[in-house]
């Protein structure tokens, strides 16, 4: 029998919360996805079916109504389906020129609300129909913001296959760039502010203490994702690329897979203690404006991991799993507030 990978207690001063629709919102995203055929085969709807994308999106948005939840829900869902389809283990392997062609429809989509996709273009399909309706239930501005956040996110994709075609591995630098908008790491904290009605007001995204706050979120979110998803990856051969934080932590400073995550673990309270320095300060200028960011935000990062850790998605999930979780805990095994040496992400420091 493999010994188990023991992830350290996650440091989150956040409380838990699950929005009381929450099965109907999951049942409502599996509806959306089956509407679009969002899947390559049999067995990757299955697997997207046990992640359970609307129980993500009930943990993130738990106060909100059903509806601008289920928004989250289908965009979340879209999100899962075109990532195990199109990018990490698309039937017939890894196409460059399929994705560029997918990402550019796609993003068409998003941009021409006005033209319908052809129906056989499904994930560009699928994807108007979630850009209208964040036109339509929050504002055209949410549109467009979405569509915004939305080519970052796959344009990123398309730079992350051209790594995996070429069988290049990143420095940690450059992997902590990458996930900062691959799997739209960056896109859903957006989305969480803006079905909360924030982020509209070009005037406070000017503020740089705001952005590097949001990326903070995003960094965070993505990195516990590679932590807790490391050991699943290493049984999923079609989708090890090396491309996960653990792994490049662990290959620059020559480390077993255990000791590499007690190192990412360390560096992620590292980014979480900052990311509060940056909430803090941002309230002491005007708790009034900047609360509700940090109040959606905070749903977003504690719900990602309540949500990792009930799904069936990642190889965490169970008494008898390969990778088990230890927990919440309110201390950070480590608090220093002096930059990380990662050169991507060291202006957040510089504020």
């Amino acid at each position: 029998m493999t010994t188990p990978i023991i992830l350290p207690p996650y440091y989150f001063p956040f409380e838990s919360q699950l929005h009381p629709d929450a099965e109907e919102i999951n049942q409502l995203s599996l509806v959306y996805m089956d509407k679009y055929r969002l899947y390559g085969d049999e067995v990757q709807r299955d697997r997207i079916t046990n992640s359970h994308a609307g129980l993500c999106a009930a943990y993130q948005c738990a106060d909100l109504p059903a509806e601008l939840v289920q928004l989250n829900a289908d965009l979340l869902m879209w999100a899962f389906c075109y990532d195990d389809e199109i990018c990490d283990e698309p039937p017939g392997g890894l196409r460059l020129e399929r994705i560029a062609r997918t990402n550019l429809n796609i993003l068409r989509a998003a941009e021409s609300i006005e033209q319908p996709p052809n129906s056989d273009e499904r994930y560009a399909a699928a994807l108007h129909d979630i850009r209208i309706r964040f036109s339509t239930l929050i504002s055209p501005m949410a549109g467009d913001q979405l569509a915004r956040h939305l080519g970052d996110y796959i344009n990123m994709e398309m730079h992350k296959s051209a790594y995996k075609v070429c069988n290049v591995t990143p420095n940690l630098s450059e992997v902590v760039a990458m996930r900062l908008w691959s799997g739209g790491a960056t896109m859903f904290p957006w989305v969480c502010l803006l079905i909360n009605g924030q982020a509209t007001d070009l005037a406070v995204l000017s503020n740089r203490r705001l952005r590097a706050l949001v990326e903070t979120a995003a960094l965070i979110s993505g990195w516990d994702n590679d932590i807790y998803s490391v050991k699943d990856e290493t049984t999923r051969p079609a989708n090890r690329n090396e491309l996960n934080i653990v792994d490049v932590i662990g290959k620059e400073r020559k480390l077993d897979l255990q000791q590499a995550i007690e190192v990412a673990s360390v560096m992620r309270d590292r980014l979480l203690t900052l990311y509060l320095h940056h909430r803090d300060q941002l309230l002491q200028q005007n708790a009034d404006l900047y609360q509700p960011y940090a109040t959606a935000l905070e749903g977003y990062l504690r719900g990602h991991l309540d949500w990792a850790f009930s799904s069936g998605r990642y190889a965490c999930h169970g008494p008898n799993a390969p990778t088990r979780f230890s927990g919440f805990t309110d201390v950070p095994r480590d608090n220093d507030l002096t930059p990380l040496p990662i050169d991507s992400i060291q202006w957040w420091w510089r504020i």
